[in-house]
């Protein structure tokens, strides 16, 4: 039997620890009697990539999955220190951000090609020319930088329905490492892929068409039968972009997951409506069937600054959501965003008395509060382009790209003070729920962000301050034992 064919996949360090569902994806899909597929995860790297490039083979291709923000950052550390080691091995970056502007990733040097959208044939594709000695140009969902540096795109590949796609292999990562992590054993799951909506603020109608594909509800629950037989699983986090488009689907995974046979939690996705609407008996059997959490993206308070957003619900959705689910025991989270482009401040107070009425709902709801971000392929982006002023703030190249994130915009239709506002509104919010961590601690912080909030005061926010240098050297000490970021090269 020839020697197989190593590829090497790469996932950029973050500050989240989901399991790095893109790679395996594509790992999956890779036949295993001519590939062997190697996942490392920067999140988890004891050692320098530097020092383990060198003992690693030189492989077929390197693959990066790249998000949009700060992850960027290192994956161009990885590709750089790759390029190095293995100039001649070429690296593919796929991910949302490639899937949008592949031009300017093929700009860094160290990047040799782009996977757009859903890369799971595309990226075997690759790999199967590689492998024969053929070109990989104008292969279907590809830019391909050329020898001369001009750059060649293949013809859009069409999506395929994920039935039609083999089941991810957990065993191509460590998950205990990810379940130390979280501390318990929790498996992230993708059952389906896309959104029929038409968020503005959201690249997904552009990288998926506004097409949602899924899993039937039946070979959902077969997977999942076995992986939570197989890893003692203490919950199921439902990582699909939205969970409960078909509620009939929604609904047969909920009675599967009930009739599985141990205890079981599990975490989905929603739109407020979805919710809201939801009958009684339906209610009862998500509460039955262990649902703990529902993550619901809320956008705004504001049913002007909701048409804006093209989000196609109403607020009063969102609070006739967090009621039911509080009726039911059922946790939520709900994100806001704060700073969108012609967004007002009386729009952004509505949105701060909508989160106020649901933290009155619902106690322990969480509400974050994020900063607008300008997504690559968004209509937001789109109309921001148009605009020279706006357009002059927008990121243009990967680093500056790597230096936008959720908690900060140089795009926020916001002043630094108004901007400063809502992020210690942000973290006093955080605090009016149940306690976490140190009781004694919680409650003084809790009886500061209650008078904080009434009052709206956020000025002087010793208690954040404080907070954030707590976590800063935590945050130092374990990577220092543990994992070292890239970046530190």
């Amino acid at each position: 039997m020839p020697p197989k064919h190593q590829v090497l996949l790469y996932n950029p360090y973050a500050d989240f620890f989901t399991q790095p569902l893109g790679l395996l994806a594509v790992a999956s899909t890779l036949p295993k009697d001519t590939f062997q597929a190697v996942i490392w995860d920067g999140r988890l790297m004891n050692e320098p990539v530097a020092s383990a490039l060198k003992k690693q083979p030189a492989p077929l291709c390197i693959g990066v999955s790249v998000l949009s923000g700060p992850p960027i950052a290192d994956a161009l550390t990885f590709s750089r220190a790759a390029k190095k080691q293995y100039p001649n091995v070429p690296i593919v970056w796929g991910g949302w951000h490639p899937s949008i502007l592949a031009e300017q990733c093929l700009a860094e040097p160290s990047v040799d090609a782009v996977v757009v959208g859903q890369g799971q044939k595309t990226f075997l594709e690759i790999c199967e020319s590689l492998a024969q000695g053929r070109s990989i140009v104008n292969i279907p969902g590809t830019f391909v930088k050329l020898k001369n540096g001009s750059i060649a795109s293949g013809p859009q590949r069409e999506l395929i329905s994920l039935g039609e796609l083999p089941p991810f292999d957990y065993g191509m990562i460590d998950l205990e490492k990810y379940f130390v992590r979280s501390g318990k054993r929790v498996l992230d799951y993708i059952s389906s892929q896309g959104c029929p909506f038409r968020c503005a603020f959201c690249a997904d109608p552009q990288v998926y068409r506004r097409t949602w594909l899924s899993l039937d509800a039946e070979s959902t629950i077969a997977h999942l039968t076995t992986l939570v037989d197989r890893y003692q699983l203490d919950e199921v986090a439902f990582q699909d972009d939205l969970f409960f488009v078909e509620r009939p689907r929604a609904m047969a995974i909920a009675q599967g997951l009930r009739d599985i046979g141990r205890p079981l939690t599990w975490v989905a996705t929603a739109r407020a409506q979805h919710i809201s609407v939801m009958s009684e008996p339906n209610m009862q059997l998500l509460k039955s069937s262990g649902l703990r959490r529902v993550v619901i993206g809320a956008e705004s308070g504001s049913d002007l600054a909701l048409r804006k957003l093209q989000k196609d619900q109403r607020a009063d959705m969102i609070t006739k959501a967090v009621a039911k689910l509080a009726r039911y025991g059922i946790d939520a989270t709900l994100g806001f965003i704060v700073g969108a482009p012609g967004e007002t401040e009386e729009e952004r107070q509505e949105t701060v008395s909508v989160i106020y009425a649901v933290k009155k709902l619902h106690p322990v709801a969480e509400t974050p509060v994020f900063m607008f971000a300008p997504y690559p392929g968004s209509e937001l982006v789109n109309q921001m382009q148009s605009d020279p002023l706006a357009a002059a703030l927008l990121p243009k190249t990967l680093d500056e790209w790597s230096r936008c994130d959720l908690f900060s915009s140089r795009v926020s239709s916001m002043n630094q003070r108004q901007q400063r506002w809502y992020r210690r509104l942000d973290f006093y919010l955080r605090h009016l729920g149940a306690p976490r961590g140190d009781r004694f601690i919680h409650h003084a912080l809790q009886r500061s962000a209650t008078l904080r909030c009434e009052l709206g005061r956020m000025d002087i926010p010793v208690e954040m301050w404080a907070s954030q240098t707590i976590q800063k050297t935590q945050k130092w000490l374990r990577m220092a034992k543990s994992v070292r970021p890239l970046s530190s090269l």
